[in-house]
Protein backbone atom coordinates (compact mmCIF):
# COMPACT_ATOMS: atom_id res chain seq x y z
CA UNK A 1 0.00 0.00 0.00
CA UNK A 2 1.29 3.56 -0.73
CA UNK A 3 1.89 5.98 2.11
CA UNK A 4 -0.38 8.48 0.33
CA UNK A 5 -3.25 5.84 0.88
CA UNK A 6 -2.10 4.68 3.92
CA UNK A 7 -2.34 8.29 5.16
CA UNK A 8 -5.78 8.61 3.35
CA UNK A 9 -7.15 5.49 5.58
CA UNK A 10 -5.79 6.87 8.89
CA UNK A 11 -7.34 9.88 8.11
CA UNK A 12 -10.90 8.57 7.31
CA UNK A 13 -10.71 6.19 10.29
CA UNK A 14 -9.79 9.37 12.92
CA UNK A 15 -12.49 11.32 11.11
CA UNK A 16 -14.99 8.62 12.64
CA UNK A 17 -13.46 7.89 15.30
CA UNK A 18 -13.88 11.61 16.14
CA UNK A 19 -17.54 11.37 14.87
CA UNK A 20 -18.20 9.16 16.97
CA UNK A 21 -17.18 10.72 19.99
CA UNK A 22 -18.86 13.74 19.19
CA UNK A 23 -21.99 12.03 18.88
CA UNK A 24 -21.34 9.62 21.79
CA UNK A 25 -20.73 13.02 23.52
CA UNK A 26 -24.06 14.82 22.52
CA UNK A 27 -25.82 11.55 23.29
CA UNK A 28 -24.59 11.60 26.88
CA UNK A 29 -25.36 15.57 27.23
CA UNK A 30 -29.26 14.78 25.47
CA UNK A 31 -29.09 11.77 28.16
CA UNK A 32 -28.51 14.46 30.74
CA UNK A 33 -31.11 16.67 29.80
CA UNK A 34 -33.88 14.45 29.38
CA UNK A 35 -36.54 14.50 32.57
CA UNK A 36 -37.27 11.72 34.66
CA UNK A 37 -40.29 10.29 35.72
CA UNK A 38 -40.37 7.86 38.77
CA UNK A 39 -43.60 5.46 39.53
CA UNK A 40 -42.55 4.06 42.99
CA UNK A 41 -45.64 1.62 43.95
CA UNK A 42 -45.52 1.25 47.91
CA UNK A 43 -46.94 -1.64 49.99
CA UNK A 44 -47.24 -1.28 53.71
CA UNK A 45 -49.98 -2.68 56.35
CA UNK A 46 -53.27 -1.66 57.95
CA UNK A 47 -51.17 -0.69 61.25
CA UNK A 48 -48.76 1.86 59.35
CA UNK A 49 -50.70 3.08 56.93
CA UNK A 50 -51.67 6.29 58.33
CA UNK A 51 -47.67 6.78 59.66
CA UNK A 52 -46.67 6.00 55.87
CA UNK A 53 -48.87 8.40 54.58
CA UNK A 54 -48.45 11.01 56.75
CA UNK A 55 -44.61 10.44 56.07
CA UNK A 56 -44.95 10.36 52.23
CA UNK A 57 -47.18 13.75 52.46
CA UNK A 58 -44.25 15.53 54.31
CA UNK A 59 -41.94 14.17 51.50
CA UNK A 60 -43.67 15.44 48.79
CA UNK A 61 -44.92 18.93 50.21
CA UNK A 62 -41.22 19.13 50.77
CA UNK A 63 -40.15 18.03 47.38
CA UNK A 64 -42.58 19.93 45.55
CA UNK A 65 -40.97 23.20 47.02
CA UNK A 66 -37.63 21.88 45.22
CA UNK A 67 -36.38 23.59 42.03
CA UNK A 68 -36.11 20.81 39.53
CA UNK A 69 -39.56 19.34 40.77
CA UNK A 70 -42.00 19.30 37.99
CA UNK A 71 -44.83 17.25 39.60
CA UNK A 72 -45.22 14.83 42.47
CA UNK A 73 -48.20 12.96 43.68
CA UNK A 74 -49.43 10.35 45.66
CA UNK A 75 -52.48 8.18 44.93
CA UNK A 76 -54.08 5.62 47.18
CA UNK A 77 -55.75 2.41 45.86
CA UNK A 78 -59.29 2.20 46.14
CA UNK A 79 -59.15 -1.49 45.97
CA UNK A 80 -56.32 -2.32 47.74
CA UNK A 81 -56.01 0.69 50.40
CA UNK A 82 -52.13 -0.53 51.88
CA UNK A 83 -50.89 0.19 48.35
CA UNK A 84 -49.94 3.55 47.31
CA UNK A 85 -48.32 5.01 44.19
CA UNK A 86 -46.01 8.22 43.94
CA UNK A 87 -45.70 9.73 40.65
CA UNK A 88 -42.65 11.79 40.76
CA UNK A 89 -41.34 14.10 37.76
CA UNK A 90 -37.55 15.80 37.58
CA UNK A 91 -36.66 18.36 35.32
CA UNK A 92 -33.33 15.93 35.12
CA UNK A 93 -31.03 13.47 36.93
CA UNK A 94 -29.16 16.33 38.19
CA UNK A 95 -32.58 17.76 40.03
CA UNK A 96 -33.11 13.91 40.68
CA UNK A 97 -29.38 13.76 42.28
CA UNK A 98 -30.35 17.01 44.45
CA UNK A 99 -33.54 15.59 45.85
CA UNK A 100 -31.34 12.22 46.85
CA UNK A 101 -29.50 14.04 48.98
CA UNK A 102 -32.06 16.53 50.38
CA UNK A 103 -32.15 16.40 54.20
CA UNK A 104 -36.24 15.99 53.81
CA UNK A 105 -35.50 12.69 52.00
CA UNK A 106 -33.25 11.29 53.95
CA UNK A 107 -34.87 11.94 57.01
CA UNK A 108 -38.81 11.03 56.13
CA UNK A 109 -37.39 7.43 54.36
CA UNK A 110 -35.54 6.73 57.55
CA UNK A 111 -38.60 7.28 59.75
CA UNK A 112 -40.26 4.96 57.30
CA UNK A 113 -37.89 2.05 56.94
CA UNK A 114 -39.05 -1.25 58.23
CA UNK A 115 -42.50 0.37 57.59
CA UNK A 116 -43.24 -0.14 53.93
CA UNK A 117 -41.71 -1.39 50.93
CA UNK A 118 -41.17 0.12 47.73
CA UNK A 119 -40.50 -0.54 44.10
CA UNK A 120 -39.55 1.78 40.98
CA UNK A 121 -40.09 2.11 37.58
CA UNK A 122 -37.51 4.80 35.99
CA UNK A 123 -38.90 6.50 32.68
CA UNK A 124 -36.63 9.10 30.68
CA UNK A 125 -38.72 11.32 28.10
Amino acid sequence: MRLSAIVAAAAMALSAFSACCNTSKTEAKEEENKMIRLNVTVTTDAENLGTVIDGLNRLAAASRAEEGCIGYEIYQSTISPTELVIVETWKDQAALDIHAGTPHYGAELSALDGKMKMKLDRFEF
